[in-house]
């Protein structure tokens, strides 16, 4: 018994050396001598009668990589981690400091098997991870052939080419070479190749370019609306309706339409011709030639045909001022009022085509006249006199009279007042100071005044009355100071706009009515050119639905290269699966459990 106490007392002197310091020591507490240490430890075992219990040793640390101490009690590291039970990963830990307890622990069951689990957990989360970045490949290489197959469809709305042209063109461009496009086919039916889809993504496109106007309308300050009626090839009637924007960021009106338009001089170009087929065709007692020739080589026709000669292109002229992109108000009085005085000149005496008419008729025999060489009935000079005082007069006056009632004096007027805004005779006047003050009160009483509906609703002035008094007797000097250009009305107000925005509030304001003033209806026009190159003999079957879709993509559409696909495969994903992140989470859970094995399904559910 006592060699035992003694070889105890031996075994805690080296422990006492050996083992880590406590807090205290590394504090900087004093730490009693080994001897006195050991003396006391010999005076407590002798006194107890009983074996005093271990501590933990600093080499086991680096003999098991698993074990840590902490509160006086060892614990595993692997088993805490896999949530097993055993003394190692109990609240205390394990408190028998014996190399035997941990050596046992070692080749235990539950520490093998925690081992086992923890390989697997790692090789899960490694398969996870490398599957997710095939995923998100997969997921890329998938977005572009979307993207492709977005720009196909946009492509062949903006050529007006036949949506179901799209499964063709698909294959075309795979065999050109576009590998991006053998990422569509999703499973063995999903190819995305029919014109059902199409169609949808036309859909996505349009409310995408639906969604951008709406903006734009909200941040524009004024806006005015163009409608016009049309017929389509189907003979149905459509309204067509187009809004005239100001864009605040570049102080310029938007417009999206074109058109072409052609003098309708056949008949003058070919009435000889004419003449000499159905002369020909009367030959053989045709009774419908007989008829036409009959009618055409009266002194009436050929009149009225030169007279048409000689007023269309006045007309035309005026129409081509209107068809104008930026139509500068300061031209639209002006056209209107030199057409009437053209129309005025032709009722009272010919015009350069009625003259050649008189040159060209050519006694015949028998009191007979020729035109051409052919004899024209009813050709008397009193015939030639009703013609000039009945059918030409009725007919100029008719022209003034609807020029009258499409542009009326009120509305000129206040066409008038705008166009002063573009300072054209500016320099050329001698009273600058009090130029243009009348035009300027007039649009005053319009804009800078309080208005009461007809529901007693008051309106508010747009403008400061004598704010804008005081900016329009500042602008003139510094337009004449700075040598702004003063072709178009838009283009000066440009310039003041980015460079003294703060100086004119309400003279820009007035200009912004102006710059979408819908005087003219010519971009419906352009409206329907789009249409009818849309809806053609071959593809009359078009609902109204599908053929708005394609014109709004065709007109308002940028070029291709220019075009947010990416928004509008989020519209269509939307439509077809709901929210993109709810999608993405399905489609990566599906994924995942494709690419999972049993047992890490398993491992799944308890991780």
């Amino acid at each position: 018994m006592a060699k035992r106490q003694r070889l105890l007392t031996d075994f805690l002197i080296k422990l006492s050396v050996v083992s880590s310091p406590t807090p205290n020591n590394e504090a900087g507490t004093k730490v009693e001598e080994p001897g006195t240490q050991t003396q006391t430890n010999a005076v407590r075992l002798k006194d107890a009668g009983v074996q005093q219990n271990r501590t933990p040793q600093v080499k086991w640390l680096s003999q098991w990589h698993w074990l840590y101490y902490e509160d006086d009690g060892m614990f595993c590291r692997i088993c805490k981690e896999t949530n097993k039970k055993n003394p190692f990963t109990g609240k205390s830990g394990c408190q028998n400091y014996k190399t035997s307890t941990s050596t046992r622990h070692v080749v235990s069951k539950e520490h093998q098997n925690a081992i086992q689990e923890l390989k697997l957990k790692s090789n899960f989360q490694q398969a996870s991870v490398n599957a997710a970045a095939s995923l998100s490949q997969e997921e890329s290489d998938k977005f572009k052939a979307a993207v492709s197959m977005y720009r196909t469809v946009y492509w062949l709305a903006k050529e007006n080419i036949a949506t179901f042209k799209y499964p063709s063109l698909l294959n075309f461009l795979r065999l050109q070479g576009c590998e991006s496009l053998n990422h569509l086919q999703q499973g063995r039916n999903a190819t995305y190749e029919s014109h059902i889809t199409a169609e949808e993504i036309q859909d996505a496109i349009a409310a995408v370019l639906m969604d951008d106007l709406k903006k734009k309308i909200e941040r524009t300050p004024f806006f005015s609306v163009l409608c016009d009626e049309t017929t389509d090839i189907s003979v149905e009637k459509k309204l067509v309706i187009y809004l005239k924007l100001l864009n605040t960021e570049t102080f310029s009106q938007e417009t999206h339409y074109l058109d072409n338009s052609v003098i309708p001089d056949a008949i003058y170009c070919t009435w000889d011709a004419l003449v000499v087929y159905f002369e020909s065709r009367n030959a053989s007692t045709d009774p419908k030639a007989k008829g036409i020739l009959k009618n055409i080589i009266t002194y009436d026709f050929v009149a009225t045909m030169y007279l048409l000669m000689d007023v269309i292109p006045v007309l035309t002229q005026l129409s081509m001022v209107f068809q104008k992109q930026e139509l500068d108000l300061a031209l639209v009085q002006p056209a209107v009022n030199h057409a009437v005085a053209e129309i005025k000149r032709l009722k009272e005496e010919d015009g350069p085509h009625m003259q050649q008419l008189s040159q060209c008729l050519i006694p015949a025999e028998n009191g007979k006249v020729k035109l051409q060489g052919h004899v024209l009935s009813h050709c008397t000079e009193a015939k030639e006199r009703h013609f000039k005082a009945q059918i030409r007069e009725l007919f100029c006056e008719e022209i003034i009279k609807n020029l009258r009632v499409r542009f009326p004096d009120e509305s000129s007027n206040v066409i008038t007042m705008f166009s002063v805004l573009g300072m054209r005779p500016l320099s050329f006047v001698d009273d600058k100071e009090a130029w243009g003050n009348d035009k300027i009160d007039l649009l005053i009483d319009l804009y800078g005044k309080e208005v009461q509906l007809d529901d007693d609703t008051k309106v508010a002035p747009i403008i400061d009355a004598d704010e804008t008094r005081r900016e329009w007797a500042l602008v003139k000097d510094l337009v004449l100071q700075e040598a702004y250009p003063r072709e178009k009305l838009a283009t000066l107000w440009k310039l003041l706009h980015s460079y003294h925005r703060e100086m004119f509030p309400n003279l820009l304001t007035l200009a912004s009515i102006a710059l979408v003033l819908p005087v003219q209806t010519a971009d419906c026009e352009r409206g329907f050119s789009v249409q009818n190159n849309t809806k053609t003999a071959s593809r009359n079957r078009l609902s109204s639905d599908r053929l708005n879709k394609l014109c709004t993509i065709s007109i308002n559409g940028p070029p291709v290269e220019n075009f947010e696909f990416d928004r509008a495969v989020g519209v269509w994903r939307w439509k077809l699966y709901g929210s993109p992140k709810k999608m993405k989470k399905k489609k990566m859970k599906k994924e995942k459990k494709k690419r999972m094995t049993p047992p890490m399904k398993i491992l799944e559910q308890l991780f």
